[in-house]
């Protein structure tokens, strides 16, 4: 294992009429050393969206949740990939 990202799929949901597809996240990713760094840079994507506006949430904080969230989902699927030793 190189410890670089060779696969990268990120789908956001909630946030907006349909699931929203991070195509430049993912490309951001492919690459790149797994790690913060990486991941910092992809969730700026996921903060780049256009979210959706509702009763429930405004647009701002659906686009920080979603940098939020996929940043954090990222170092999950690192902390799964990676087997402990």
């Amino acid at each position: 294992a190189s410890g670089r990202i060779d696969r990268a799929s990120l789908t956001l949901c909630g946030v907006g009429a349909r699931p929203i597809r991070l195509a430049e996240a993912e490309k951001c990713l492919l690459g790149a050393a797994a790690g913060p760094d990486a991941f910092r840079a992809a969730a700026a994507h996921a903060g780049a969206i256009d979210a959706m506006e509702d009763v429930h949430a405004s647009k701002s904080y659906r686009q920080q949740l979603a940098a939020t969230l996929a940043e954090r989902a990222l170092a999950t699927a690192l902390e799964r990939a990676v087997p402990k030793t």
